[in-house]
């Protein structure tokens, strides 16, 4: 996966960023599938996800995105005429259970019955910070 070079992101902000680059990518550029995706249509895309990028990521974000859009452009040509729609393909309708459903729980001695340190009625653990 390409990281951003020199990027205010960090961590998950960064994947975050880099999906919306994606996303954003193949939003803007899908109508134009059967092109070639530019390194200055990448810099614009890039530019809205706050992403800063390499010169050689924006040559691979080029040919990545035109090879992704050219594999769609692909699906464009099945026939799907005689195919329904699919939004759920469980077949579940109700998937909840009855509202009067008996539930039957723990009582609280129940509860602490197997736990190794109880403080005040409750489930105590070792102090972590070496604090008691």
């Amino acid at each position: 996966m390409l990281k951003p070079a020199g990027s205010p992101f960090l961590g998950r902000q960064t994947s975050f960023g880099f999906f919306l680059f994606i996303f954003l990518s193949l939003l803007l550029l899908f109508p134009y599938m059967s092109k070639k995706i530019s390194s200055t249509e990448v810099a614009h895309i890039a530019q809205l996800t706050k992403l800063n990028l390499s010169e050689n990521e924006y040559e691979k974000l080029s040919q990545m995105l035109s090879e992704t859009l050219e594999y769609v452009a692909v699906l464009d040509e099945l026939d799907t005429t005689s195919v329904n729609e699919t939004f759920q393909v469980t077949g579940l309708k109700n998937v909840y259970r009855e509202p009067n459903f008996p539930v039957k729980g723990l009582t609280q001695e129940e509860a602490l019955q197997n736990a190794p340190i109880t403080k005040d009625s409750k489930i105590g653990t070792k102090a972590v910070f070496g604090r008691e």
